[in-house]
This record gives structure tokens, sequence and C-alpha cells, in this order.
């Protein structure tokens, strides 16, 4: 927790330590991201729908965003999908391989992901009920 400064989230203002020192106090989240990201988008669609492709294609989006945030930011993650897998350093490495793979992806009917291969530092964007693991964060991209 810090002192508010220009530009922070009022999302984050955190406001039981504001009321005791009298004024705006934020989280500072920078400290708990000690394990390297790793983002895992599962292409597994319940049908074929249209409303479903417009959503698969949502999500291909928010990972593309949140994958442009982090190497933006100047840290090291990974990316895997079943169908590919990249690390993409901090400064930048891999991350146009990625981009080209995220422009590309398609839906698929069956699952490719390796359950064991996610640790709890893992956000899973997933289609629904298509996936499920209590281990790991879970977007499910057909509610975005």
């Amino acid at each position: 927790i810090r002192p508010f400064q220009g530009g922070d989230s009022t999302r984050f203002i955190h406001w039981k330590s504001t009321a005791k020192v009298g004024q705006l106090m934020v989280k500072d989240f920078v400290s708990e991201v000690d394990a390297p990201l790793n983002l895992v988008f599962s292409t597994l669609v319940p049908n074929e729908e249209e409303e479903t492709i417009n959503r698969f294609e949502t999500g291909v989006s928010y990972v593309a965003s949140l994958a442009h945030l982090w190497r933006e930011l100047g840290h090291a993650f990974s990316f895997y999908s079943g169908e590919f897998e990249t690390v993409v350093s901090a400064s930048g490495e891999n991350y146009g391989e990625l981009m080209e793979y995220l422009a590309c992806v398609s839906p698929s009917r069956s699952l490719h992901l390796d359950p064991g291969r996610l640790s709890s530092n893992t956000i899973v964007f997933a289609a629904g009920e298509t996936y499920s693991n209590d281990r790991v964060w879970r977007i499910d991209y057909l509610e975005l």
C-alpha cells in the first residue's frame, strides 16, 4: 500500500488505509508478481454457432491484449495452447511468433491442453465449461 499518485486507477484505492492516514492510499501489485505468467488458450469450443465463433475471436483478442501489455511492461511470460507454445522474453523475443499464431488460430472441436502442464501462476482462457481446473485462474471467453 502506497500513497495515491496521478495516473493510478481508483479501483485500487485501499479505503481502510485512506481513512487511517487521511490521504488516498492505493494497493500496489507490482511486488506480487514473482513468478512468470503463463497464458493458456484453449481452442476447444462447445459448438460452431456464429455467436460462439465471435466469442472465440473476442477471447483471442483478450489474450493478444494481455500478451501485449506484459511485453510492454517488460515481463517474461509463456504461452501454451496445446497446438503452439512459446516463451516471450522480457525483451520481447518470440512476441511476433505469438502474434502470428493468434492471428491464424481457429476454433477446435478437441481439447489439446495437457492439464499436467498448468501451474498456479497460469491464466487459462477457455470456452464455457470445456476446461476446468481448480489450480489455475480461468476466464470463460464465452462470457466476455
